[in-house]
């Protein structure tokens, strides 16, 4: 059997042995379908996660990870992190998975949102908001605007990306970061190119001039060498899917050294928790391990402009706190402004 005739069987074997999962894969409302064992499935949709009723045996489970494996030129390890048509895909296998195989698939936007969407869902609104007219397109202005959310927190959004300031969006998981980051990346100039780094893909891009990398673990490629890449092919715009280690250190040192423009995800509760994640992960880094905290400080306090911090509060997925990082005071800490809270 030739790689292709493999790869078509491969794929029809996967839609059928997950056809019982057709109508939550197909439902515009469920975001992911988490498969913990053989009758025991559970949805997230409107945010809410519940138990189906759905059975799928423990041989189809583990068949069908062997063929996303497959699809995706992966060695059948006992972890997985793994992409199809508009999903991504984690799954385990026993011993790894205690209770049998597992499979989380998460369901891409089936449309990139733009800002102009989330103004008109109510999503960047604040409780109790007052309209604060801009009379100078400058950052005050724009930043005092976002202070009311809605189309104000919109308007600041495409000032930042327009003028090339670096975002960390920050967050918890399922809470709408990479959404919100695809809004983003809509208001990039056609005439720029972009390159993205992702362990697995999962960002749209619109625009002509890209490129997408993703790690591949087989090779020993990781995100730190799609990084190191990404500086020799003249990108306008670094985008990094989400930081998790030791290449924290390789992206600041790119918008340090020349790359304004740049925005990442990465997993965090609050926004102070962002900066703290960023120093744990720079030090993973051989360069960083020894470098003072003042210094590490100040590289990531020049490097990143604003932290988006997104979450589900209200029931949307939406950014709750947007600060600015202004540098350092005299004791080496960040200093902080409050561009907006949703919460207040």
């Amino acid at each position: 059997m030739s790689k292709r005739s493999a790869l078509l069987e491969a794929q029809r074997f996967l839609e059928d042995r997950l056809s019982v999962l057709r109508p939550y894969l197909e439902s515009a409302d469920v975001n992911e379908v988490m498969i913990n064992g053989e009758d025991d499935v559970f949805v997230e949709s409107a945010g809410q996660m519940r138990k189906v009723d759905v059975r799928i045996s423990e041989t189809t489970i583990d068949s069908a990870i062997r063929a996303v494996m497959m699809l995706n030129a992966k060695d059948a390890g006992h972890i997985m992190d793994a992409r199809l048509e508009g999903l991504r895909v984690a799954a385990a296998l026993p011993p790894v998975a205690i209770h049998g195989p597992m499979m989380v698939i998460r369901k891409h936007a089936r449309k990139l949102f733009r800002l102009q969407e989330y103004v008109e869902s109510g999503a960047f609104d604040r409780l109790d908001r007052d309209v604060v007219h801009v009379e100078h397109d400058d950052g005050p202005e724009r930043e005092k605007a976002a202070g009311a959310g809605g189309a104000g927190l919109a308007e600041f959004l495409r000032w930042a990306i327009r003028t090339k300031k670096n975002l960390l969006l920050a967050g918890g998981t399922s809470s709408g970061k990479t959404t919100l980051l695809a809004s983003c990346l809509l208001e990039i100039p056609d005439e720029d190119r972009i390159i993205t780094c992702e362990d697995t893909n999962e960002i749209q891009i619109q625009q002509p001039n890209r490129v997408q990398l993703e790690a591949f673990a087989p090779a020993g490629i990781g995100i730190r060498d799609l990084i190191r890449l990404c500086l020799r092919s003249r990108p306008d715009r670094i985008i990094v899917g989400e930081i998790r280690g030791p290449e924290a250190y390789d992206f600041l040192d790119a918008m340090n050294t020349g790359h304004p423009g740049s925005l990442c995800t990465l997993h965090a509760d609050s926004p102070e928790q962002a900066l703290t994640r960023l120093e744990s992960l720079m030090r993973m880094a051989p360069a960083a391990a020894n470098l003072p905290l003042r210094d590490m400080r100040a590289q990531i306090a020049s490097a990143i402009d604003y932290v988006v911090f997104q979450s589900r509060a209200g029931g949307r997925r939406a950014p709750q706190k947007i600060v600015a990082i202004d540098g350092q005071d005299d004791e080496g800490r960040y200093q902080m402004r409050v561009i907006f809270d949703r919460l207040m």
